[in-house]
């Protein structure tokens, strides 16, 4: 079994190494280099307390099958992550076999349908079983809901909150939101704009190149 996720979040990362893994008495090996580099750090700092260490990719082929999973970077369809080498046939140290499964744990980010779909394609014309959360409940949001933003905003107690992440409408519900919770200050920005945070009030004092101006910056050039 595989297990693909966000390298970047460790609590997920946890849950796969501590429970569901240690009742069906299975080791696990991470893929990729962003996850154990997260990984790394997160013991660093202590937040991989009473999770034994994972094991090593020489120690996965002597494994039996039902006693290993693979947690592997990969989920939005990224070219170079693990899960698309997989999907290829690239990884010089592991493999998986017809009858194996591959669980999505995650939801497709707008724009990478094509990518994703392509990597299920090349799974399951391997042979792989491949589930994602259409299928089964595999997947929880990690995106805060208004209760638990209100609950980080009252522990925080920022003075300036910069709505980042999500299209339009979620950058102005999220800046609305804010001021419904008496935050002093709000900046809504967009790509490619400049915020100064200090001295003096939070405000946009420019604009550069990125993504959605690219294209009419290289053309006044």
């Amino acid at each position: 079994m595989a297990i693909t996720t966000f390298s970047s979040n460790v609590g997920r990362i946890q849950l796969h190494r501590a429970w569901p893994p240690k009742l069906a008495g299975r080791e696990v090996l991470l893929l990729g280099t962003s996850m154990r580099r997260t990984t790394e750090v997160a013991r660093d700092l202590g937040l991989m307390e009473g999770i034994k260490p994972f094991i090593a990719e020489d120690e996965f082929g002597f494994l039996p099958r039902d006693k290993a999973v693979v947690v592997l970077t990969g989920s939005q369809g990224e070219a170079r992550a693990a899960l698309a080498k997989i999907a290829r046939d690239e990884m010089r140290n592991i493999a998986f076999t017809k009858g194996d499964t591959f669980v999505f744990s995650s939801r497709t980010i707008p724009g990478n349908e094509k990518a994703i779909l392509d990597i299920k394609n090349a799974l399951i014309d391997q042979g792989m079983i491949v589930i994602s959360d259409t299928d089964a409940l595999v997947h929880v949001s990690g995106h805060p809901r208004r209760g638990e933003l209100e609950q980080m905003y009252q522990w925080v107690r920022p003075g300036i909150v910069v709505p980042v992440h999500g299209e339009a409408a979620h950058l102005h519900a999220h800046a609305e939101f804010a001021r419904s919770r008496n935050i002093g200050q709000v900046a809504e920005v967009r790509n490619g704009l400049m915020l100064r945070l200090a001295p003096g009030t939070a405000e946009v004092i420019g604009e550069v190149p990125a993504r959605a101006h690219l294209q009419g910056w290289q053309s006044s050039r």
